[in-house]
């Protein structure tokens, strides 16, 4: 068979709409869906031919469903036949398939396609092999001329530049799409970058603004007691100034505490390192205990407080962090409500309790809910600047919430109050009586009598501790470091308790503490420091103390170790 004027003319069109493709798997498709076409043949295949790898681009008709999916990507020695047509360069014709030898990987080519004649035909570019033309009849056997081969040969050349120039167009996308993605990557990196800088700057205007905040905070407190104590030394002042400006100092001193506090609790959250003491908790008893504080609290303003508690709740969680979440919050209330009414209370919910804290202040903006228990945040108004504070107090609420298990969220309107909902794990264990009934300081109540050995390097605490020990019936030893405390012990067999501050000169109180327990074991040794943090507490209990004391020593908390440890008329 010759090609006839048309078949030549279509051969031309094909090339020119082969040409004008520029994507691969278009490219293949037409080749060999107009190579059978022209030939009147009835199935063809092209491969690619990559690094002596056969890759399967286009096939007519399609491949049944049980193909081998391993002879889409097979070697090229696999294929005899083909590598034959690729190192000669030349077409290869088989007139019948049933008279010739095949490998196992063509047998599954012939048989699944049903073919009787195959024509094979290499494509090269610049001497290199880039790929191979299959077609085959599947009912009769076939034979073409040489002329035939020879002008379609020509034909399938052309292809051959077709089918590179896709192959670099598709190199070029494939850049272009990893560029664009590169690029995009780059892009969202620059906007987390972007991202970060505004909250690193956020953090470090926070942090300034925090620092100069604290600066004021403390010196605040500061200024009261300094300044009210130099005007009690340098002046003669009635009684009623006397205790007006003693009021003042106390005052002053229980505020910079509380800064101190809270800064010490930011840093153990910061750590990771606050450590939770769970008991059996009676709702009714904190309640009451915070009812007492804050009408006392609110006694000269035009502030009502008030709780609610249907039945007493039982829990089991943190006492001292319970009550702390709820003093921030009541705290809270106080400064942002210039009248009105504060209200607190609890109800249990599903295996929960739900707490709540309300006020009739000054509200907050539902913009700002997000933000409230940010770190160094506070809501910037003239009304709270004037009330000051260091943007912790809320911080320090929600971790505390999160770490005894619950959540905390808020509800507000501006002008009409805020109330702020938390909810804590419920417990069904047994509620130890307890007596919360508070601690009298009347002489009359604590006729008790004994010797004591106190520990302290500084001479201002050990004259305060004197002075409150001075209305008991006590013999009062005093030792300025550790290794001296441990000869007193010694000289001293009717010490009856040691008061033991642990951070002392010579010897520490930690390893003065154990020297004593283990030659004295029956003598209490009660820690009274400035370290807090409960790693100490935990150190200072391991080497025999048997209770921990946090300055600033309260008189209360004296009163209670001398009531603990001490013989009582």
């Amino acid at each position: 068979m010759r090609l006839n004027d048309s078949q030549i003319r279509s051969l031309i069109e094909v090339n020119k709409q082969i040409i004008s493709s520029i994507v691969l798997d278009d490219v293949l498709q037409i080749i060999i869906d107009k190579s059978t076409e022209l030939l009147r043949l009835d199935t063809g295949a092209i491969y690619l031919i990559e690094n002596n790898q056969l890759i399967l681009g286009a096939t007519t008709p399609p491949l049944p469903p049980n193909f081998p999916q391993e002879l889409k990507y097979d070697l090229l020695s696999n294929h005899p036949h083909i590598e034959k047509a690729v190192h000669t360069g030349n077409p290869l014709s088989i007139y019948s398939t049933g008279e010739e030898i095949f490998s196992e990987s063509e047998k599954i080519v012939v048989e699944s396609r049903g073919l009787k004649s195959i024509l094979y035909l290499p494509l090269f570019i610049k001497n290199k092999p880039t790929g191979i033309l299959i077609l085959g009849t599947t009912r009769t056997n076939r034979t073409y001329s040489e002329g035939e081969i020879d002008l379609f040969f020509t034909y399938i050349s052309q292809s051959a530049l077709a089918i590179e120039n896709a192959k670099l167009h598709r190199k070029d996308q494939e850049l272009i799409n990893e560029l664009q993605a590169q690029n995009k990557s780059i892009q969202e990196i620059n906007e987390k970058l972007r991202l970060a800088n505004e909250r690193v700057m956020e953090s470090d205007r926070l942090k300034s603004a925090f620092l100069a905040n604290i600066s004021h905070e403390i010196r605040t407190p500061l200024n009261g007691i300094l300044g009210f104590t130099n005007i009690i030394i340098s002046k003669e002042l009635p009684v009623e100034k006397l205790d007006h400006y003693g009021d003042i100092i106390a005052n002053c001193g229980k505020q910079l505490v509380t800064i101190i506090d809270d800064l010490i609790d930011i840093s153990k959250i910061e750590a990771n390192q606050m450590i939770l003491n769970k008991a059996p908790v009676s709702i009714q008893s904190v309640f009451e205990r915070l009812l007492a504080i804050y009408k006392e609290k609110t006694k000269d303003s035009r502030i009502a407080v008030s709780y609610s508690l249907n039945g007493d709740i039982e829990i089991l969680t943190d006492e001292e962090r319970l009550c702390q979440v709820f003093m921030n919050l009541l705290d809270n209330s106080i400064k942002f409500t210039h009248s009105g009414e504060i209200r607190f209370g609890a109800t249990r919910k599903k295996g929960m309790v739900e707490f709540f804290a309300e006020d009739t202040g000054i509200g907050i903006s539902e913009c700002d809910f997000s933000k409230i228990f940010d770190r160094f945040h506070q809501v910037e108004t003239d009304y709270t600047r004037t009330r000051g504070g260091m943007g912790l107090g809320l911080s320090i609420t929600k971790a505390l919430v999160e770490l005894l298990g619950g959540n905390i969220r808020v509800q507000s309107k501006l002008g009409e109050g805020t109330t702020f909902f938390f909810t804590l794990p419920a417990g069904d264990l047994p509620l130890p009586k307890q007596d919360h009934r508070p601690v009298s300081t009347k002489k009359e109540n604590l006729r008790i009598e004994g010797k004591i050995l106190i520990t302290e390097d500084e001479y201002s605490n050990y004259l305060y501790l004197l002075e409150i020990l001075s209305d008991f019936n006590i013999t009062v030893l005093h030792a300025a470091d550790g290794l001296e405390s441990i000869e007193k012990v010694r000289s001293n067999a009717d010490i009856d308790l040691v008061l033991m501050d642990l951070r002392l000169p010579v010897l520490s109180g930690f390893d003065a503490a154990r020297e004593i327990s283990k030659h004295h074991p029956g003598l209490p040794i009660i820690a009274q420091t400035a370290y807090i943090h409960d790693s100490e507490k935990k150190k200072a209990m391991d080497c025999g103390c048997v209770d921990f004391l946090s300055k600033p020593l309260s008189q209360d908390e004296i009163i209670q170790v001398l009531k603990k440890y001490l013989r009582k008329k």
